[in-house]
């Protein structure tokens, strides 16, 4: 059987970029400098996908568990430090420092009462059911006249597709730090999701639109947690609205002893919360439909990708035949001979306001600057995807 490409979302949005492409998926090159506090939503995430998991019957009621939603955070964590100490032990001290060690213990603490507060808001909430859950796809785009199939695979993971109002739905789960009405008015049109409705429509399965499952990624401080005068008496008057629940701040006011008409803002700030807390600024579900005409564009832009990032991964397979791509030399070596066929985009060293992690390696070419990195082995460089897995059916 002839070889085919696999190409996927994240690929798509980093091709934007030749030369950080040729960097993250072409050589399989991972930055070893990630953070744990860039890990919340992924440690979110995880719980979430397992909160969920624990019944995809669309014929029986869902049914949660906390523990294996927290369990899932455990283990994310725990294989993060695995994979993060394995890759550095080849240039430095592979074990995480001791403020590493804290900041990750402070972002699984986080990422659990993230979950306490999801649990809390949408524990009642029976209107959809389970159609799959976080399951790997791989489809071949048809060409839009002869109908045969382009010799490259769109492929990837849905987060979920529920069924809800006698219609299927894409779930998508995202955190986020802003607002999540800004983060809505940001991603309404998201290539990603469309992209995920016309891998579905190849399989027959129709979806109406998507439903952004949005958490903010900054919890609500506790009660006790609100900083109070010197003296006790009161709490502190914040310049804005204080980074907390209505239910936090007046928990806060009856732990000093007082009400919300002890002191003349806080029955105005409690009022100004609960309007917060009503917009969904914590946890929101929007829905957004998907339209056709948006679908024929966003399908013909999709083969253009795949087509594109197809033949750089063939350019790539040649030079691995003629190369042993896991010495620093040869690495280099491709960097500067491929310098024509995978140009650098300089607008985009910078994206939200952080400087891009391949910036160093990408401007000079230097053997020492790999040492940053790690070879990726997930298959063909994908995150969202391994070895063994295969098609999904929704069946």
């Amino acid at each position: 059987m002839k070889h085919r490409h696999f190409i996927t979302n994240s690929e798509r949005s980093t091709a934007a970029c030749p030369q950080r492409w040729l960097l993250r998926y072409g050589l399989g090159l991972r930055s070893t400098d990630s953070a744990p506090a860039l890990f919340l939503g992924t440690l979110v995430h995880a719980g979430i996908e397992n909160l969920s998991s624990t019944n995809c019957n669309r014929n029986t009621p869902r049914t949660w568990s906390r523990f294996l939603a927290f369990d899932a955070i455990e283990r994310t964590a725990s294989t993060w430090r695995t994979e993060t100490e394995k890759s550095r032990s080849a240039y430095f001290d592979a074990r995480l420092s001791v403020d590493e060690e804290v900041a990750l213990s402070e972002q699984v603490s986080t990422a659990k009462r993230i979950l306490e507060g999801y649990i809390a808001r949408w524990r009642d909430d029976h209107d959809w059911k389970i159609v799959s859950n976080e399951e790997a796809f791989e489809v071949r785009l048809r060409k839009p006249l002869t109908r045969g199939r382009i010799p490259a695979s769109f492929a990837g993971k849905i987060d979920r597709v529920v069924e809800r109002g006698g219609r299927l739905w894409l779930v998508e789960t995202k955190t986020s730090s802003v607002s999540l009405s800004e983060w809505v008015e940001r991603n309404r049109r998201s290539p990603q999701t469309v992209s995920y409705a016309i891998a579905l429509r190849e399989r027959g399965v129709e979806v109406a639109g998507v439903i952004f499952d949005l958490v903010n990624s900054k919890p609500p401080k506790e009660a006790e947690d609100l900083e109070v005068l010197k003296d006790r008496s009161r709490l502190a008057k914040p310049s804005g609205l204080p980074w907390t629940t209505a239910a936090e701040f007046w928990a806060a006011v009856g732990m000093l002893g007082q009400t919300l008409d002890s002191v003349d803002w806080y029955r105005e700030k409690h009022r100004l919360l609960v309007d917060r807390d009503l917009s969904g600024f914590w946890y929101l579900r929007e829905t957004v439909l998907f339209d056709d005409r948006d679908l024929l564009r966003s399908r013909r832009e999709l083969e253009v990708s795949v087509r594109k990032i197809a033949g750089w991964r063939s350019l790539v397979e040649r030079l691995r035949a003629n190369l042993d791509l896991d010495g620093d030399d040869e690495l280099v070596e491709v960097l500067e001979r491929t310098q024509t066929d995978f140009p650098r985009e300089p607008s985009l060293c910078w994206q939200y306001n952080r400087l891009c992690s391949y910036a160093s390696l990408c401007a000079s070419h230097r053997p020492e600057d790999l040492g940053r990195f790690r070879r990726s082995t997930s298959a063909n460089g994908h995150d969202e995807l391994t070895p063994t897995e295969s098609d999904f059916s929704l069946e």
